[in-house]
């Protein structure tokens, strides 16, 4: 094969297995982080508790990779509820560690972790625009909000850290 157009995550089962593989990151927006959530404005009114909650489960979820990536493949595979053995978690652990560059705490030292860029949303908006997926460019404050990355980052870190280690 000489060239693969996939989002990231979708190779990883290919490097876990010793694919050989050079990544291109897109000139534009790759050095932005590549995935989000979504909600209208009357659901985060709604749901405001439960979504910084979630917001800070991400957190938490990233730092585990990041610091102890066979326990969250081991979280991941039980929470599937199908039994797995060794190989499995094996496999699960090299997939988590390939891909934790690209988890929101690829720098576990940030406290803005869960952070999306304006700039990055805006170039990525612009993109879909140019390739005809959307019909107008939006202004990346309409799709983007800070209001949960304070409350999912307050937390203790070393306590957590230690924990999960």
């Amino acid at each position: 094969m000489k060239a693969a157009a996939l989002p990231f995550y979708e190779l990883i089962p290919f490097m876990v297995v010793g694919t050989k593989l050079r990544i291109l990151r897109h000139p534009t927006l790759g050095e932005y982080a590549n995935a989000g959530y979504a909600a209208a404005p009357s659901v985060i009114a709604a749901k405001e508790d439960a979504l910084k909650r979630f917001s800070r489960a991400i957190v938490k979820a990233s730092l585990l990779v990041r610091y102890n990536p066979a326990a969250a493949a081991r979280a991941l595979l039980a929470a599937d509820g199908k039994p797995f053995g060794d190989a499995d978690l094996q496999r699960k652990t090299a997939e988590l560690t390939a891909w934790e560059e690209d988890l929101p705490a690829a720098d576990p030292s940030s406290k803005r972790i869960g952070e999306i860029s304006m700039k990055g949303m805006q170039a990525y908006i612009q993109l879909l625009a140019d390739a005809g997926s959307t019909k107008s460019v939006m202004p990346a404050e309409r799709v983007v909000t800070e209001r949960f990355i304070e409350f999912a980052n307050d937390f203790d870190r070393g306590a957590f850290e230690r924990t999960v280690r």
